[in-house]
C-alpha cells in the first residue's frame, strides 16, 4: 500500500511537471495589466500598402502626448489562422487607463482630435471596445 502512494505520488509529480494535468509548477506568478481600463481600437485601411506605416507612426505620435494614457500598444494582424480569429484589420491600439476618467480626458485632448482629423479620410472603418475591472 505504502508502495503504491509513492508510485501515485512521483506519477502525479511527472504528470504535473510536464503539464499534462494542466497545472503548472512554475513559481513565477502572472499579474494582471495595471491598466484599470482597457480602450481597443481596430482600424480598417483604405489602403493599408500606402498608409500603414505613415497611420502607425502618427498613432504613436499622439497617444505619447497624452498624460493620462498609462500602457499602449500599437500592432497589425498576428498570423493566427482560426475561424474565431478576426484578422481583418489593418492596425489595432491598445490603449490602457487608471479609470474611466482619464480614458474621458483621452478622448478629449487635442492630440487625439487632431490624430482623428488628419487620419479618418484613410479610414474604411473603425470599431472599439472598452473594457472595465
Amino acid at each position: 500500500m505504502k508502495a503504491r502512494r509513492s508510485f501515485l505520488k512521483k506519477a502525479l509529480g511527472t504528470f504535473a511537471g510536464l503539464g499534462v494535468l494542466g497545472v503548472s509548477t512554475s513559481s513565477a506568478v502572472q499579474k494582471p495589466a495595471k491598466a484599470n481600463f482597457l480602450h481597443i481600437v481596430f482600424i480598417w485601411l483604405k489602403d493599408p500598402d500606402k498608409d500603414l506605416k505613415n497611420v502607425m507612426a502618427a498613432t504613436e505620435e499622439f497617444v505619447k502626448e497624452v498624460p493620462s494614457v498609462k500602457s499602449f500598444h500599437i500592432g497589425v494582424p498576428a498570423s493566427t489562422n482560426r475561424p474565431i480569429v478576426d484578422n481583418t484589420y489593418s492596425i489595432c491600439l491598445t490603449v490602457g487607463f487608471d479609470d474611466l476618467e482619464g480614458h474621458d480626458l483621452y478622448q478629449e485632448h487635442e492630440a487625439h482630435k487632431k490624430y482623428v482629423s488628419e487620419t479618418k479620410n484613410l479610414w474604411t472603418k473603425v470599431q472599439v471596445y472598452d473594457s472595465t475591472r
